[in-house]
């Protein structure tokens, strides 16, 4: 039999060979008799250990750089492509609206935008809710002074909650500043914050003039909202070449069911705004914003009343015939998917560039 090994043997680290009735034999050594005394054993384990410590550290600290790092290049991809991003979406969106089949969308005979001209917070926490359980979306009015983030408005996190559910945004100009100088701002804003230059301008009232067309088509926009200047319409039914001029009214004002009764006869197309600010006249109240919403429900459930946004809107009075018939939706359909797929394209380019 093999001898057994003491205890001082047993716990020793380093091994050699030994040859014990005819056969190799590993026999181990103390570690302190190795390395030439206990307290200099002890001694080089304890830098050994050291130096297993930093170069652990080290590669650790490596390691959480490049994840680090790893995520910063995944925001900065994440900033750079959404403004693309919510083009797709939004086009996703109104492709998904004339996805329906025919006859249900030759049905259609009037549309209507919600438009919040101000992003108070009660927007998100009273008026949201309201009208996600009619099932219907409205449009948020942007500009320097209405805008996310800002004290008593809505955060950035509700504003994209706001996206997500299938809300949409325009520009609002109150001519408090030069037209053009002001859209470079807002365009700069918008860039900082990645979001897309909208096709859509809101003018308060007493704002816009037709004098402002060429500007605003220099920044491709066509469709500008409003309040009747030059005795423009307020209802309109077919949709305009170059920039669509839509009438804006306050959603609250005495008379608005029979305008609403009148915009489905006569398949046209109206702008309500709602506000936050008690000083003006279309001041939200729960009550009374929940009535008008259950006044439009049969329509909007019938199919005959669609409450969207200004580009869909757009789409159903320009493919529409003069005498409301059947919509011709095919060209459309595949210009809509034809500029989703470039889209994708594009930010699917700029991942690979930069992965």
């Amino acid at each position: 039999m093999r001898p057994a090994l003491s205890y001082r043997e047993r716990s020793g680290v380093f091994y050699v060979l030994y040859k014990n009735y005819g056969a190799q034999t590993v026999r181990p050594r103390n570690t302190c008799e190795i390395l030439g005394g206990t307290v200099v054993g002890k001694k080089l384990a304890i830098v050994l250990s050291l130096v297993l410590a930093v170069c652990l550290g080290i590669a650790l600290w490596q390691l959480d750089r490049q994840e680090q790092a790893q995520q910063e290049l995944y925001q900065a991809l994440e900033l750079q492509t959404r403004p693309l991003r919510l083009q797709r979406n939004s086009l996703e969106r109104e492709l998904q609206n004339l996805e329906k089949d025919d006859y249900a969308l030759s049905q259609v005979h009037a549309t209507e935008e919600i438009l919040v001209v101000d992003l108070d917070a009660a927007l998100y926490e009273q008026m949201f809710p309201v009208m996600q359980q009619s099932g219907v979306c409205g449009l948020l009015a942007l500009s320097q002074t209405e805008f996310f983030d800002l004290p008593g408005k809505i955060t950035r996190a509700q504003f994209d909650e706001l996206l997500d559910a299938g809300w949409s945004y325009c520009l609002s100009w109150d001519g408090s500043a030069e037209l053009a100088p002001w859209l470079d701002d807002m365009i700069d804003l918008l860039d900082q914050e990645g979001l897309y230059m909208p096709s859509a301008v809101y003018c308060a009232p007493n704002c816009y003039s037709t004098d402002l067309d060429p500007i605003l088509a220099q920044y491709q926009v066509d469709v500008v909202i409003h309040h009747g200047e030059e005795s423009l319409p307020l209802m309109v039914s077919k949709a305009e070449e170059g920039i669509w001029r839509l009438g804006a009214k306050v959603w609250n004002y005495e008379g608005v069911k029979i305008d609403l009764e009148n915009l489905v006869s006569r398949n046209g197309n109206l702008v309500f705004t709602v506000s936050f600010d008690a000083s003006r006249n279309d001041t939200w109240s729960k009550s009374s914003f929940q009535s008008m919403l259950e006044f439009i429900s049969s329509d909007v459930a019938s199919g005959r009343l669609m409450v969207t946004d200004f580009q869909t809107a757009r789409t159903y009075h320009t493919l529409s015939d003069e005498d409301g018939g059947t919509l011709d939706l095919e060209q459309r359909r595949a210009e809509l998917q034809a500029q989703i797929d470039a889209l994708e394209e594009q930010i699917n380019a700029i991942y690979e560039q930069e992965g």
